[in-house]
């Protein structure tokens, strides 16, 4: 079970990855300079997602998400949907490893094989996710400490580097650019649903809204600062060049004692896809297995099997960054999940309307 702490830092670690570093040159591509537009549009509907997920865990406290999508979806679409979410996790996952080893073999370790870099990476991931969630969110409450400390000195560190002008002038190429973009980034925002699947304890007692809203909060202000930043320092032109642009801020920064400083990159982006990677191949693992009760070398069987497929898919993605740039066009697509709470508190309220006109 986790409380409201280790929920937070869940969220300020795992969906903050793809916001302000791995999604970052597809949004520049679509909406430019106004991407920080984007991003402020794309907030209420994360906003949004943290308020529903709250009031469906507080309706159902003491389901998990399998016996509310159940009770609510009936037995085989409940089932339906567990699956298809689950297969989503586990995509997560392994594009996670795929991306954390993308940058580290382009701008760290070129001369190391792909194939190295994924599986040293994922045997980490793997060993975190058989250790439970728990672990995880320790690892995750650690991290965050540090990167909350450290990327709020880095805004301020490079502010001498920035040129306001860089971001002007606003909407130069009208709305349109800018709807698909706010369309692009709520795909980041659907995957706040993982609040669902998570165990809470006391989620009555304990104020989760309001944690999860500063989780959201850090979300927005880290996408808005690398947004403007990035393109302050570095200009549209050249920011557009770079395979990713929140590495290149770090890259420039000198502190007189470290000569490079995005060493500060790999460490926050290793970390980040390892909690990433980590937790979301806990959770898709965790509803695949629909017993807890059974033997344990089912379990282990599956989840061996799950993480060979996931460590497949990982090293299909990461054989070249054309195929990043490609899968990270197809992450949009998740979009599609950022309903599912909404439709869920919906039909909660349908049927318990029902319900009463019954009574009645």
């Amino acid at each position: 079970m986790l409380n409201r702490w280790e929920t937070l830092f869940l969220i300020l670690t795992t969906v903050p990855i793809m916001g302000h570093v791995q999604i970052l040159p597809l949004i520049y591509d679509v909406a430019g300079r106004d991407s920080w537009i984007a991003a402020s549009l794309s907030f209420p509907v994360g906003i949004g997602l943290i308020i529903v997920i709250y009031r469906l865990r507080l309706k159902y406290p003491d389901l998990d998400f399998r016996g509310i999508s159940q009770h609510l979806l009936g037995r085989f679409v409940g089932k339906t949907l567990l699956l298809v979410i689950a297969f989503y996790f586990l995509f997560l996952s392994a594009f996670s490893a795929a991306a954390v080893t993308d940058m580290v073999n382009i701008s760290f370790f070129p001369e190391t094989p792909v194939w190295a870099l994924v599986i040293f990476f994922l045997l980490f991931c793997l060993y975190a996710a058989s250790k439970g969630v728990k672990v995880i969110a320790y690892t995750a409450l650690f991290i965050g400490v540090f990167a909350l400390f450290t990327g709020h000195s880095i805004s301020f560190i490079d502010v001498s580097e920035k040129e306001f002008n860089h971001i002007l002038p606003l909407l130069e190429f009208g709305f349109a650019p800018v709807i698909w973009g706010t369309i692009a980034l709520i795909s980041v925002w659907a995957e706040l649903i993982f609040l669902l699947f998570l165990p809470l304890q006391n989620i009555r007692r304990e104020r989760f809204l309001r944690f999860w809203m500063i989780g959201g909060l850090g979300i927005f202000f880290t996408m808005i600062s690398t947004m403007t930043g990035t393109i302050m320092v570095f200009g549209m032109g050249q920011t557009d060049s770079f395979n990713y642009p929140a590495l290149e801020t770090v890259r420039i920064l000198t502190l007189g004692f470290i000569d490079r400083f995005d060493i500060y990159g790999l460490i926050l982006m290793t970390f980040g896809c390892y909690i990433r990677s980590a937790l979301f191949f806990f959770l898709a693992y965790d509803q695949l297995v629909p017993h807890k009760e059974q033997h344990r070398w089912v379990r282990r069987g599956v989840f061996l099997g799950l993480g060979l497929l996931t460590g497949g898919l990982a090293l299909y993605i990461a054989n070249n960054h054309l195929r990043i740039e490609y899968f990270t066009m197809l992450y949009t697509n998740a979009l599609i999940f950022a309903p599912i709470p909404f439709l869920l508190l919906a039909f909660s309220w349908i049927k318990r309307k029902n319900h009463k006109e019954m009574s009645a």
